[in-house]
């Protein structure tokens, strides 16, 4: 297209009338189908996402450095200490996380937890303590150094709730598209 000339509107209405007539060109896949490097991929999106709702832009981290998967900084509060997150598929507590400074995210239906590893863990620590049961009588944490769970505990929900990053239902609302936010252009104006 020459500067200053103006688009051929008939071609363009012509392809969106095309476009329209067509099924979806993006569709949805089972995250159960995925493979696990390939869910961990899903995850950085889904979790990103979210952080970026409240202020942070996120970065994957492709060498898995010092245990991140992910970089978050927020975008405008330059007080806010730079995240680098472990993505899971569920709570985890990992021996070999420990003084990384690490912070683990992960998925939970529409939601997602972004937590301190250490400061988590401390607290679990304590309330399983002060109920007489030590994790370390738990052989995963004892013998493997690792314990994690599919679905979180009502004691570890309750813990982790200052971390949870709600997907909030004004997200779609910028997606909505109501009527007068579209032009439509008539054929009679397309043959000019």
């Amino acid at each position: 297209m020459r500067l200053g000339s103006r688009p051929n509107l008939k071609a363009l209405v012509l392809e969106v009338t095309q476009v329209s007539d067509t099924p979806a060109y993006f569709s949805r896949v089972s995250y159960e189908g995925l493979d696990g490097r390939q869910k961990e991929v899903h995850n950085y999106h889904h979790i990103a996402a979210l952080l970026a709702r409240h202020g942070y832009a996120s970065y994957p981290i492709r060498d898995d450095w010092n245990g991140g998967d992910m970089i978050a900084r927020h975008m405008t509060d330059v007080t806010q200490a730079t995240l680098m997150i472990q993505i899971k598929g569920r709570v985890t507590f990992d021996r070999k996380y420990l003084g990384k400074r690490l912070w683990i995210g992960l998925p939970v239906r529409k939601n997602a937890y972004v937590y301190p590893h250490d400061i988590i863990l401390n607290r679990y620590l304590s309330l399983r303590a002060g109920r007489g049961q030590p994790l370390e009588a738990s052989k995963a944490w004892s013998e493997g150094g690792c314990v994690h769970w599919p679905t979180p505990t009502e004691e570890l929900r309750q813990i982790l709730e200052p971390y949870l990053l709600i997907a909030d239902a004004d997200l779609d609302d910028r997606f909505t598209v109501e009527a007068g936010d579209m032009e439509i252009v008539s054929p009679e104006i397309a043959d000019r």
